[in-house]
């Protein structure tokens, strides 16, 4: 191959070609996710039945399939649950499709702040854990995390994203704010809600809701 101009004048050879395009390559795929955006879906656990234990219930499951039909195409790398048995069971037809473990933090059965970590502990208990998880995410990641009414706003906040206090504009296009930081204003009777969530440098972004398994 010979390309000039009135500058300069190079000659590759058919080898010095390869090794040229190898060399593309390999600095594409090792530098690329370094540069790739992280994304984590936040999803409260489906409904559930209002016995010990909090089963999921006949529609909740219905919608844990929706949810996997919905995310199965996104190039999802990560699966993270709270310690309960009902956001692990949210994700299961997702992590069935994927092929993925799901990690709950705290890890039951452990003991975490002087307690037992078992399906009926606080669901407070997971925040600290899951943030410190989710922090450690390597860039290009994409991950769903399934929590429960009473962390969820505590983690996203956690992670820098915004709520109504802030000084960040809300409702700016797809950038929402959060209403508030803390469990008080979570609606209870909501479960089908899917936010994405991009972590940056300063904060973080919090996109629209997206509404899935119909109401």
């Amino acid at each position: 191959m010979h390309c000039t101009n009135k500058f300069f004048s190079i000659n590759f050879s058919s080898r010095e070609r390869k090794l040229y395009f190898i060399s593309i390559v390999v600095l594409a795929f090792f530098c690329l996710p370094v540069f790739a955006e992280t994304q984590i879906y936040f999803v409260r656990h489906a409904e559930v039945k209002r016995i010990p234990g909090k089963p999921l219930s006949p529609r909740g499951k219905k919608r844990a399939r929706a949810l996997a039909r919905l995310l199965e195409k996104k190039r999802i790398t990560h699966l993270f649950a709270s310690h309960t048995n009902r956001t692990r069971d949210t994700l299961r037809p997702l992590a069935k499709r994927l092929r993925l473990p799901i990690r709950q933090e705290p890890r039951p059965g452990s003991r975490y702040r002087g307690k037992k970590v078992t399906n009926r502990l606080s669901p407070a208990y997971a925040i600290q854990p899951l943030i410190r998880a989710l922090k450690r995410l390597p860039p290009g990641a994409v991950a769903v995390v399934a929590g429960n009414g009473e962390n969820l706003y505590p983690i996203m906040s956690g992670l820098g994203a915004p709520d109504n206090n802030s000084d960040m504009e809300c409702s700016l296009g797809e950038k929402i704010c959060l209403p508030c930081k803390s469990k008080s204003c979570f609606n209870g009777r909501q479960y089908n809600n899917l936010w994405l969530l991009i972590p940056a440098k300063k904060g973080a972004v919090l996109r629209k809701k997206i509404k899935y398994g119909g109401k």
